[in-house]
């Protein structure tokens, strides 16, 4: 009896594009499609219909994994997955993963902890889909730098990896030139003037650990000051907690930068920043308050930068510029990449890259509200 082995080595095709072709339910070409159909015609190959109503199930399910950490702006991610699952024809899982428990487990390579108490997330366990075989592909979002000793091991499951910075160890990444946009916005201000430059990190809570994200942007900071010869002030930089996601309570961000933001008037006059850059808009709108409250003026005498062009930034007086990270860009083109795998088209690795975007507002732009 003939196999879909048989079939595929007959047609000269790939066995996924044999099941493609017998599942009828992603688009196969349609001169593979007429070799396919040739070749179970030569052989009377007679396919399992439990086996096909199987591997239909799997290649119409994608997972999608998000860290807790970015849930705020999982809408923008899913709604950019969406304008291709909708159209592809496939399904979407979605599972989370608290990535700060990473740094408080010892036995994780992510630990800043060496010997301190193993902590796993019990709670957001995405692997069950992964090892069940329950999906076809996935898509997963990190806050995390992976390096070749850390890497996850997603088995044979077709992966794309997403994240704000480049050179992740996976064969297939959607990754965001946030560091070169806060090059060019760092470059804008110091044309304009500005020279001393503050930093406050978003860490992940009770870690000390800045996120991925945080750092990159940091990055294109410092990378804008040395090509351009001014020199960064390391006690200009502080260290926030992020929100803790895994608990069911108001994001405290905002509270969490209140200290950071009174610390730099706390300077004598001459070391206070003219520029306070913040790796989230919820520290930046803590900053707007504090120097609001002191009658410092913005951007007259420190101007202010947040990043994801949330809500918080119309809240302040004048309202904040922002750093855009391009999220709905990260879901369409992470799931077109994924369904592409899928289906055959992509078989060597790729790198995509999404532009954020900067939009400057008031806190750095003299004269507008």
């Amino acid at each position: 009896m003939s196999t879909i082995y048989d079939v595929a080595a007959r047609a000269g095709l790939s066995i996924s594009t044999v099941s493609r072709v017998l599942n009828g339910n992603v688009p196969v070409s349609e001169a593979s499609r007429k070799k396919v159909m040739e070749a179970i015609e030569a052989l009377n190959f007679q396919p399992s219909m439990v086996g096909q109503t199987l591997s239909r199930r799997e290649s119409r399910s994608i997972l999608a994994v998000f860290p807790l950490q970015v849930r705020q702006n999982l809408s923008d991610y899913l709604y950019g997955i969406n304008r291709v699952l909708s159209v592809a024809g496939y399904d979407l899982l979605i599972s989370f993963t608290d990535e700060s428990i990473m740094f408080q487990d010892a036995e994780s390579p992510f630990s800043h902890k060496a010997g301190s108490e193993p902590q796993k997330d019990h709670s957001f366990d995405y692997e069950k889909y992964l090892s069940r075989g329950l999906v076809g592909g996935c898509i997963y979002l990190s806050t995390i730098r992976h390096t070749p000793d850390n890497k996850l091991d997603f088995g044979k499951i077709p992966t794309v990896f997403v994240s704000e910075y480049l050179n992740a160890p996976y064969d297939y990444c959607v990754v965001s030139d946030i560091e070169q946009s806060v090059y060019e916005l760092t470059s804008r201000l110091i044309a304009r003037g500005r020279r001393r430059f503050a930093y406050i990190h978003a860490c992940y809570p009770g870690s000390g650990v800045p996120v991925i994200y945080s750092e990159a942007r940091f990055q294109g900071m410092l990378h804008a000051l040395n090509d351009h010869g001014i020199p960064y002030h390391e006690e200009l930089t502080r260290y926030s907690s992020m929100h803790n996601f895994a608990e069911n309570a108001p994001d405290p961000g905002y509270l969490n930068a209140l200290p950071c933001a009174s610390s730099y008037l706390q300077l004598p006059r001459d070391q206070w920043p003219d520029v306070i850059i913040c790796a989230y808009d919820s520290f930046a709108l803590a900053c707007s308050h504090v120097l609001h409250e002191a009658r410092i003026k913005v951007p007259g005498e420190i101007a202010i930068v947040g990043f994801d062009n949330s809500a918080a930034t119309t809240y302040a007086s004048p309202q904040l510029t922002s750093v855009q990270s391009p999220c709905s860009e990260f879901g369409y083109e992470a799931a077109k990449l994924l369904v592409r795998i899928m289906q055959g088209e992509v078989t060597t690795p790729q790198q995509i890259q999404v532009t954020a975007k900067i939009i400057e507002r008031g806190s750095t732009l003299e004269g507008v509200d």
